[in-house]
């Protein structure tokens, strides 16, 4: 497992989603009807873990296994994981943290909206985006990465407000 620590924000980020969209769109085609940056790497000047998070718009969850040999091709890993029905996940990388992870959502639903929200919400908001980075280092400080549910309660809060 990698050392346990926040990279801080590197503009290499935002063009490594630009290559990574352009091979989930070749792979998935019109099927993806939105490819967005999201996640802590999205937001300019907010330290993170260095994984690009990328959401992906479809209209219906159930296409997605014709996807995985195209985007197998691209070099992702099919990652299915019943705890998650509602997204399909791939993932980029052998270690971790993972280079690249793809969250494979309903287009306009609950999930893609809370992704596009949240990410909107730190970018906009400064000091926002410091109390998450503050949550993060806190949570590192105990001696463990940090997952989506140990921050749940801030991103409830943003998405409520």
């Amino acid at each position: 497992m990698a050392e346990l620590e926040l990279a801080e924000y590197d503009p290499a980020w935002a063009e490594r989603f630009e290559v990574e969209a352009a091979l989930i769109e070749g792979a998935f085609g019109e099927a993806a009807r939105q490819i967005e940056h999201v996640g802590s790497t999205s937001v300019p000047g907010l330290a993170g873990k260095p994984t690009v998070d990328i959401a992906v718009g479809v209209d219906r969850l159930d296409v997605v296994s014709l996807y995985v040999g195209p985007m197998t091709t691209g070099g992702f890993v099919y990652q299915p994981d019943e705890d998650r029905p509602w997204e399909r996940r791939f993932v980029k990388g052998d270690r971790f943290p993972r280079e690249v992870i793809v969250h494979v959502v309903e287009w306009q639903g609950r999930k893609w909206h809370d992704f596009i929200r949240f990410r909107d919400a730190l970018r906009q908001d400064q000091s926002l985006a410091a109390e998450y980075e503050n949550l993060k280092r806190h949570l590192l400080a105990r001696g463990r990465w940090y997952r989506g549910v140990d921050k749940q309660d801030l991103i409830d809060k943003v998405l409520a407000g």
